[in-house]
């Protein structure tokens, strides 16, 4: 794969990733729902997982990225499972 592709889909997910945290503090704030704490947990995967990303848009792309977006991912199916 092509160094600018793999920016670009990185850019990609990014985005979707900045798109469903987004739409869960819209819900939060706007419509003020308060998130249960396993719901904050899974922010924090997905938040761990779009640092995984940005670090491969900074810092080029770098196998021990993916890993921390993986980490973030897998932590974040976790609390899925547990909810």
């Amino acid at each position: 794969m092509s160094e600018t592709l793999a920016r670009q889909l990185n850019a990609l997910g990014l985005f979707a990733i900045c798109a469903v945290l987004l739409a869960a503090f819209v819900d939060q704030f706007l419509l003020d729902e308060l998130p249960c704490p396993l719901c904050i947990l899974q922010r924090a995967g997905f938040a761990l997982a779009g640092a995984g990303l940005a670090l491969n848009l900074l810092a080029g792309v770098r196998p021990a990225h993916y890993g921390l977006a993986i980490l973030g991912a897998v932590a974040g199916a976790a609390v899925s499972l547990r909810q």
